[in-house]
């Protein structure tokens, strides 16, 4: 050690005798908090195992929704090449269910069915079944019963034979979705679980919300996003535009690159064609309730809220046109009249 560098250790001996204490206080006050995600990453895996795993989870199969009933007999048999499609007399050949499930097995898993030749094929059958009050429901949130029977299933698995029976066209197209999320690639083959899944929504409407306010995605696009979103049985696709549509009365307000009209219709014909309900959210001129003078910024979205409450006096208002609450809050003779109904709730 050079003389000045022995000075310096002499002159500041601190740095040797104190730096031990310092780093037994960083161990004692860091101690805790590698207990307590210690303890955490523990207990996370100990509550989820506490919970019981559906019965499709169990059997290492997922579909999402979770089907409200499931019965599986433990067993897991093939689905290959061979097996047929056999449409009774009220499921039509072009019916969007018919479609999706051909269109899925081809692009998610390389396979093809033929066509039914003959009752007594040793090979399977996947049979889809249309008739009213085939499939009952149970208990849901939603009080329109006959609502949620359109798109209740039954879907039914066998070695020899998958049935899909539906009341309607909706249930009988998510029928088709959950089969189509059934089936697992394992051992260089398809496979599915052998049982029964009856299955309703608890709502008769649901919605995802897509915000395209600030950008916009090209219309092929948005048709990708309609057609996943009723993979996953999602009914209702609300998408905010704002100026990204070409208004033909007010164009000082439309971006480039906007949907035309027509475009628009498209996108609402291909979401219903998939029995999804679009709900376009789009900015109509309006004047702020707390002044007299119209103001060029503020607008009255015409969109569906969940809330049932009229909106306040704001530059932005959201109204649920639907609501006859909206209506008397639209109709009122003055700002006080307004308020009044915006504070009441009625």
């Amino acid at each position: 050690m050079t003389p000045r560098k022995r000075q310096l250790c002499q002159a500041r001996p601190w740095r040797r005798n104190q730096a031990p204490v310092h780093e037994k206080d960083f161990r004692r006050k860091h101690s805790c908090c590698y207990l307590v995600l210690l303890t955490s990453a523990m207990l996370i895996p100990a509550a989820l195992l506490g919970q019981n795993p559906s019965p499709l989870a169990a059997a290492g199969y997922a579909v999402l929704p979770v089907p409200q009933k499931v019965t599986l007999t433990g067993k897991n048999f093939p689905l290959n090449s061979g097996w047929q499609l056999d449409l009774e007399a009220s499921v039509k050949e072009k019916d969007v269910a018919v479609e999706s499930l051909k269109e899925g097995l081809a692009t998610r898993f390389h396979l093809s069915l033929t066509a039914m030749r003959s009752a007594r094929s040793q090979s399977g059958v996947i049979r889809m079944a249309l008739k009213a009050n085939s499939v009952s429901i149970g208990q849901a949130n939603d009080r329109d019963k006959s609502a949620l029977a359109e798109q209740a299933y039954r879907l039914s698995l066998s070695p020899k034979t998958v049935t899909i029976a539906a009341n309607a066209a909706p249930g009988l197209f998510y029928g088709v979705e959950t089969l189509l999320q059934l089936i697992r690639r394992r051992q260089e083959g398809l496979w599915l679980p052998a049982g029964d899944i009856l299955d309703w929504p608890d709502l008769e409407l649901r919605t995802i919300y897509w915000d395209d306010a600030h950008h916009l995605e090209r219309l092929d696009v948005l048709k990708q996003v309609v057609r996943q979103t009723a993979f996953f049985k999602i009914n209702g696709f609300a998408i905010t535009l704002e100026g990204h549509f070409q208004y033909k009365s007010a164009p000082a307000l439309v971006e480039p690159y906007a949907l035309t009209p027509s475009e628009l219709q498209e996108l609402t014909d291909f979401a219903l064609h998939y029995h999804v309900q679009l709900i376009p959210r789009l900015p109509t001129a309006t004047m702020n309730s707390a002044s007299p003078i119209p103001k060029p910024t503020s607008y009255c979205s015409a969109c569906m809220t969940t809330s049932s409450k009229p909106p306040r006096g704001a530059d932005i208002l959201s109204c649920q046109l639907t609501s006859p609450i909206t209506w008397a809050w639209l109709a009122a003779p003055s700002v006080k009249k307004r308020r009044a109904l915006a504070s009441s709730g009625q």
